[in-house]
């Protein structure tokens, strides 16, 4: 009896469509994701899961019913993650919900209050990476937190700009 419950435990399959192939898949919100579980496991299989929790799409509990051959395969299809990340050229202006929004790239044409938010994320700049990106770009004529949605542009940054984009700074 048990044999047969381990026989249909190992033997089930996963459906789902992978999310992350490779760092140009990896959003900020993403490797904010994946730099919390290294942070918050200690142990390599949780952290192992918790990234193809993230890769997939997928609960662990899901995972955790799956077949050691099948993870094992998922595991070694991450590998990217033992490399570099590599940096990509961040675009100069970002059109955001119809407005165009352009690098600053001189700190000293910064308003006050975009330079007292940049420094609040700075206190911690991995688990901020949006949050700074925003103060760095503002509307192309317009001022920073002026006549659109900051919450909205941080979260919509958040979700498209790639790590590699940001590590171009």
């Amino acid at each position: 009896e048990s044999s047969r419950f381990m026989h249909i435990f190992f033997r089930k399959k996963m459906n789902r469509k992978r999310l992350v192939n490779g760092w140009d898949d990896v959003t900020l919100d993403v490797y904010k994701r994946m730099d919390n579980v290294i942070k918050s496991e200690d142990n390599v299989i949780s952290k192992e899961v918790r990234m193809l929790e993230i890769f997939y799409d997928c609960p662990v509990e899901e995972l955790l019913d799956m077949s050691v051959g099948d993870i094992a395969s998922m595991i070694a299809s991450c590998g990217f993650v033992n490399g570099a990340i590599p940096e990509l050229e961040m675009p100069e202006r970002i059109v955001f919900n119809d407005t165009v929004f352009r690098l600053v790239k001189d700190i000293r044409g910064c308003s006050y209050a975009q330079f007292v938010d940049f420094q609040t994320y700075m206190k911690n700049p991995n688990g901020n990476r949006a949050e700074l990106l925003s103060c760095l770009l503002v509307p192309e004529g317009g001022r920073y937190n002026k006549g659109y949605d900051l919450e909205g542009f941080i979260s919509w940054l958040g979700s498209n700009v790639r790590i590699g984009e940001f590590n171009a700074f």
